[in-house]
């Protein structure tokens, strides 16, 4: 259960409540953190959103990426699955000298 701590602070002369939120307990695992970055932490198979916080980029960039095809994914109904070895490849890939860089528009 997450707890809070609430403390009283003077702010331009008036008594403010902060909340603090409760620091997770260090023996937690990485996997449950949503902004995890490390691909290790997550399954093998990802959601747009999970391949947002990794990549740090924003919706509209990441369903671009995805219905250009430019990053390579499987549709399920309404839902795009992407596999860890896609993303990984798209990132090799902007490492290299072959790099789509999606910003310049024709």
């Amino acid at each position: 259960m997450n707890t809070c701590k609430t403390r009283t602070e003077i702010r331009d002369g008036k008594s403010v409540k902060v909340i603090e939120p409760s620091k997770k307990n260090s023996n937690q695992n990485n996997s449950d953190t949503p902004n995890s970055r490390y691909l290790a932490d997550y399954p093998d198979v990802l959601t747009p959103t999970e391949c947002m916080n990794i990549l740090s980029i924003g919706r509209n960039a990441i369903y671009t990426l995805l219905q250009n095809d430019i990053l390579k994914s499987v549709k399920i109904g309404k839902q795009y699955r992407i596999p860890k070895s896609s993303l990984e490849n798209y990132l090799k890939l902007c490492y290299s000298d072959k790099c789509i860089d999606n910003s310049v528009s024709v």
